[in-house]
């Protein structure tokens, strides 16, 4: 099993909880943190301000990079023939952006696996959930590094 220092697990049990919605309870458990500590992290750190921090800045910025590319299509093709280059590199700009934003789902969708398994394994055997935990954190985690 993989060894963590106290200071990854509570950084765990804060991207458990910050990124992946899971409830202190099931943090607890598969951190092996008490849920009182877990409890007085969440509330001096602020899990649940970040929590629709980290949501709500890539729903705004995918939403705002929409309407920006709607409103410059709708120019070019306002423009007919005469659509300019820098309308062109502005709509490729903002679908490259638009997909990079997206991408960021590759950890998402693991995770979307990883939360509904482990909780299912929690139910048969605790201490197999924390070892495949600490197995699918890590994975996240390269998923991640590779896209830097």
């Amino acid at each position: 099993m993989i060894q963590t220092n106290h200071s990854e697990q509570t950084q765990w049990a804060a991207s458990l909880y910050i990124s992946q919605n899971m409830g202190i309870p099931e943090i607890a458990a598969i951190t092996g943190l008490d849920e009182v500590l877990i409890t007085r992290l969440s509330l001096e750190q602020y899990w649940d301000d970040r929590r629709l921090a980290a949501f709500s800045a890539n729903q705004v910025q995918l939403q705002r990079l929409y309407v920006l590319l709607d409103q410059v299509t709708a120019r070019s093709q306002n423009a007919g023939n005469d659509a300019s280059q820098k309308d062109a590199s502005l709509i490729k700009n903002y679908a490259e952006a638009i997909q990079k934003l997206e991408s960021k789902d590759g950890p998402a969708k693991t995770i979307q696996v990883a939360i509904p398994f482990t909780s299912w394994l929690l139910k048969k055997d605790v201490n197999l959930t924390k070892a495949v935990a600490l197995y699918f954190d890590e994975f996240i985690k390269e998923q991640l590094r590779q896209r830097a």
